[in-house]
């Protein structure tokens, strides 16, 4: 595929030379034609064949010997043959997927991406300068009417991964937030206004984090943080927001739940507080109420869970201060199967390895 559009690069060159070459066949084939029979040439019943101009039109009043049927037959084929070729079928993806949204910044980087992912497949040591310019052939076949703006695009978008490239180092010396900074920046030069439409998402994501950063350093009520919570999401996900709510519901509140702050202030309630505090908070997220009642008999389940392996740790200690060897694995091992049953060979794994679950604080509504 990439000595073919390099081919293709070097015919645009050859134009004037092909040109030349039609024209001497006409002149020749006319002199032949003019030429006196007695000139001792040998005669033909028929002209001469001329070799036709690529722009030449047939004239309609002449009968084709190969008849309009078998023409019509042969172009189809070479369509057909066309569209089978791997640069071709490729080209029909990109107008398919990409056409219709073209006058959206975002979806022509995405265009372009897809583009150089596809040149990089069939040619990753070719020059940056070969790339643009089979970029420019394929964008030329794909979207003529478009491809001088998405060139410009493109160059835009292999400056900015340069940057990136060469940055990356000192990127990686910044706080996350210099970071933040100087990659938008960068962008704004580049893709102007159109980077926050390229880069939406991140955007958004990064927008939302800095709420949430807010409403976790805010002394204010459980209550009110979930209503800022909520604002937030609605504020900074106003395009999406009804499929945040309707299917994403559980990643919204775990997000809220393991705030360090929710956490704290869960813990001081107790009992049907903590549980009615639990269920607002599910709700609010665009939880329904049977969804509720499930989450309410899992964090049951946990909490009855939880307590047992509290209980086991303390037995656990308790035995680590009376005995050591042998006579304390033998202890564990008993201990173990008296609080987890089916289970205790997976805490005694997990164990071995110097991991023990019920040491780390319980996370409310998370596990």
């Amino acid at each position: 595929m990439w000595k073919k559009l390099k081919s293709r690069l070097k015919k645009i060159s050859q134009i004037q030379i092909i040109g030349a070459l039609f024209a001497a066949a006409m002149i020749t084939s006319l002199i032949l034609q003019l030429w006196p029979k007695s000139s001792g040439l040998p005669a033909s019943s028929e002209p001469a064949a001329t070799a036709a101009h690529p722009n030449a039109k047939e004239n309609p009043d002449t009968p084709s010997k190969l008849g309009s049927t078998s023409l019509t037959k042969k172009t189809a084929a070479e369509e057909s043959l066309a569209v089978s070729t791997p640069e071709a079928q490729f080209i029909a993806h990109l107008q398919d997927r990409f056409g219709p949204y073209l006058d959206l910044p975002k979806a022509r980087v995405h265009l372009l991406e897809k583009l150089l992912g596809y040149l990089k497949q069939h040619s990753a040591d070719a020059e940056l300068s070969d790339t643009l310019s089979a970029a420019k052939i394929l964008l030329e076949d794909a979207f003529p009417g478009l491809a001088d703006l998405l060139v410009e695009d493109l160059q835009s978008l292999l400056d900015y991964q340069a940057w990136l490239k060469a940055e990356r180092y000192s990127l990686a010396n910044l706080s996350a937030e210099e970071r933040r900074q100087q990659m938008w920046a960068k962008r704004e030069q580049l893709f102007g206004p159109a980077a926050y439409d390229i880069w939406q998402s991140q955007w958004q994501a990064e927008q939302f984090a800095t709420s949430v950063a807010q409403i976790e350093a805010s002394e204010t009520s459980l209550e009110s943080k979930l209503r800022d919570y909520v604002s937030a999401l609605k504020a900074h996900f106003s395009d999406r927001q009804e499929l945040l709510f309707n299917d994403k519901q559980q990643e919204l509140s775990n997000r809220f739940l393991r705030l360090d702050s929710i956490q704290a202030q869960l813990r001081q309630l107790e009992g049907s507080a903590q549980v009615t505090a639990l269920a607002a908070i599910r709700r609010q997220l665009g939880m329904d109420e049977a969804a509720i009642d499930r989450w309410r008999h899992l964090d049951r389940v946990r909490q009855e869970r939880r307590l047992n392996g509290n209980a086991y740790m303390l037995r656990r200690k308790q035995l680590e201060q009376q005995l050591t060897g042998q006579q304390l694995e033998s202890a564990l091992e008993g201990v173990r199967q008296e609080f987890f049953g089916a289970e205790a060979e997976i805490i005694a794994a997990e164990e071995a390895q110097g991991y023990f679950r019920f040491s780390e604080a319980a996370l409310i509504g998370i596990n």
